[in-house]
């Protein structure tokens, strides 16, 4: 794993989940790339890679093939006629029915009317929900086990209690870890497997209304039809086509919009992703996405949304509540139905006074319990990140060099009795950076990424002490992560405004650096031209301001002069470009083209419409029968994703009304 970011979010207002984005070392451009080469042997030995990596991290299945006995008419006159046929596997009792079935399982109003039964038996043809496959493979488990002096109940299926206990406690049960569970059908790991994988990733058949929130289809795409192996299903929509230019090769690709099929077997079509190993250590659900920017848009912007309306909800339901009675109350004494001695004067009024402060702060300020004690053990922030960030200025530092204003922080300290005003920006910390090695040769990515300024306390600038390792500028989630300084300190050079107040400290873990550049600085590659020559004036213009913002980033300078060839910046990166391709020394940053590519892949990401985005096999193949949207779900509750429980306050009337 190179990196992680998780966001905390509530569950119903509720309990808490968080959504985890994790880079592997595995999954990278070069194997991405690859699975859609266009020749067919780097392909083919691409995609058998990554489907190796896939199917280690991300599962849709409850286990191995399962055995069933599923004993119909049509199945035993098969068995009789063909003795020699012993498979008893799941996949060769039953068959997938037909693609819209799987389509109309997925409808918002035909789902409860086909209560999961997408699969039918091979011999009697009868439709048959995926629970009962599940079931006939645990009965056939516990048949076994009561052979073996099992004290497993005899009765099938489980209630929810059963299942919910013989999930929690999957891994103090299995593997011997804290407890050795001998029974023959609990102690059978694959047993507890099917029933920890049915209790948390099993997709219900009727869906929620959280499935429909972008239309009459459940946007988990499930159920699914079951797959004998993982592979990738490419969309043939031409119009979900991405073409990302590349910089190094000089040439485009095409990429198809693709999903991923993850093996599934017959009973888990309503199975969602998971990670097995995630489950079977903290016994919870899961859900795995591989590869999809929404992945980041989600966990960034949604969970970053605000709850107050729904955190507040109670709060203000309760004020309002009591605020309408108070007013009732003194109603009834200006229609002197009640005694004006029973209320003390200016009580009412005082008291709805108060209730519409809290109403008013409330609307701001209300968290739910679980989330408040996150945020207080978080350090007020429900984001977690394996790396800090740094703040990396191209526009400021491109307009320092060529002597524009800049916005600065304006600092104020003494030394030998004098008082010193100077401008602390972090375009002068680079362009004044140390002159010795690394520094000489070091750009300003890399910079941002492995150093930070730190000042120096009044000590230290009496008795010019190098060596302090102060860190109280550290956030508190950097230090949790082990975040700090390393010892030795390195002095800005002497025509840095600050250098008497200021030095260089390497960080003990690398940041990733936030870059703020203008947004026509790095245009799309394909508008460089690359294997043109002589270009229009409007090309020109672009490769320059092309050049110089990636130059500014990934190139070693302290004017601008350095990055010029023959007063251009175009001249002078192409330069550089052909010396990486042909394996010469450069003082280009290397991993700055990888990262020009990343924000070409990017762009050429956002370029495309989220109506763009593949669609798999059965809505293909399919249509979806819309249905009368002003038709409730049978789960729908009061609001959307809400459960239907009554508010006590429901039940509360007053006294005069009953």
């Amino acid at each position: 794993m190179l990196a992680f970011a998780a966001a905390n979010e509530e569950q119903g207002r509720n309990t808490l989940h968080s959504h985890w984005q994790i880079w592997t070392k595995e999954l990278n451009s070069e194997i991405r790339d690859a699975l859609f080469d266009n020749d067919p042997q780097v392909k083919y030995k691409a995609r058998r890679k990554f489907m190796h990596i896939i199917d280690q991290i991300a599962s849709a299945n409850l286990g191995d093939d399962f055995e069933v006995s599923h004993d119909c008419q049509a199945a035993f006159t098969y068995k009789s006629e063909h003795p020699e046929s012993l498979e008893s596997t799941s996949d060769n009792h039953f068959v997938d029915r037909d693609d819209q079935i799987f389509r109309d399982a997925r409808n918002k109003i035909l789902a409860p009317q086909l209560k999961g039964c997408v699969t039918s038996c091979v011999h009697c043809e009868n439709p048959i929900p995926t629970s009962d496959i599940i079931n006939l493979a645990l009965q056939r488990w516990r048949d076994t086990a009561l052979q073996q002096g099992s004290n497993v109940e005899p009765v099938l299926p489980f209630s929810s209690a059963r299942m919910d206990i013989a999930a929690y406690t999957y891994s103090y049960h299995m593997d011997q870890k804290c407890f050795h569970m001998t029974d023959p059908f609990w102690g059978n790991k694959n047993v507890r497997d099917i029933l920890l994988h049915y209790t948390f990733d099993e997709h219900t058949s009727s869906h929620k209304p959280s499935c429909f929130k972008k239309g009459n289809d459940c946007r988990f795409y499930l159920p699914e039809v079951s797959h004998a192996q993982t592979n990738i299903y490419e969309d043939p929509d031409p119009k979900k086509y991405i073409t990302t230019h590349r910089l190094l090769e000089g040439d485009e690709m095409v990429t198809p919009a693709w999903v991923l099929e993850l093996r599934r077997p017959m009973g888990c079509q309503f199975i969602n992703t998971h990670c097995k190993p995630i489950s079977q250590v903290f016994n919870c659900n899961t859900n795995i996405r591989i590869g999809d920017r929404s992945q980041v848009y989600y966990s960034t912007l949604y969970c970053g949304k605000s709850t107050q309306k729904e955190d507040a909800e109670r709060v203000q339901r309760i004020n309002n509540w009591t605020y309408k009675r108070l007013l009732r109350i003194e109603d009834q004494v200006l229609q002197n139905t009640r005694d004006q001695e029973e209320v003390p004067d200016g009580f009412v009024e005082g008291l709805c006074r108060m209730l519409s402060a809290m109403n008013a702060a409330t609307t701001r300020n209300v968290v739910s319990a679980t989330m408040a004690h996150l945020l207080v053990s978080m350090g007020g922030n429900r984001f977690m990140f394996s790396h800090g960030f740094g703040n990396l200025l191209i526009g400021q530092l491109e307009a320092a060099l060529e002597g524009q204003k800049v916005d600065v922080r304006v600092r104020v300290n003494k030394f030998k009795g004098e008082t010193i005003v100077w401008p602390d920006s972090s375009s002068d910390d680079y362009i004044h950076r140390p002159k010795t090695d690394p520094f000489h040769n070091m750009c300003s990515y890399k910079m941002c990424m492995n150093y930070k300024k730190i000042y120096k306390s009044k000590q230290d600038i009496a008795a010019l002490n190098e060596h302090d390792n102060n860190d109280d500028d550290m956030q508190d989630y950097e230090r949790a992560l082990g975040q700090g300084y390393k010892a030795e300190k390195y002095n800005f050079s002497d025509t840095h405004p600050g250098y008497k107040f200021s030095h260089l400290a390497e960080l003990k873990k690398e940041v990733i650096p936030k870059v703020y550049y203008a947004d026509d600085s790095l245009c799309r590659i394909g508008q460089l031209k690359l294997h043109k020559a002589d270009v229009d004036k409007e090309t020109y213009n672009l490769r320059e301001r092309y050049a110089k913002t990636a130059l500014l980033m990934f190139y070693p300078h302290r004017c601008l002069d350095d990055l010029k060839m023959r007063n251009s910046y175009w001249e002078f990166f192409a330069l550089q470009l052909t010396l990486h391709r042909q394996s010469e020394q450069t003082n280009f940053w290397e991993k700055g083209f990888e990262i020009l590519q990343n924000i070409e892949n990017r762009q050429a990401m956002d370029d495309v419409s989220s109506s763009s985005r593949a669609s798999d096999r059965v809505t293909n193949m399919t249509e979806c029968k819309e249905a009368d949207t002003t038709t409730k779900h049978p789960n729908q509750s009061r609001q959307d994703g809400e459960p239907g429980l009554n508010d006590i306050l429901n039940f509360c009337e007053d006294e005069d009304e009953r």
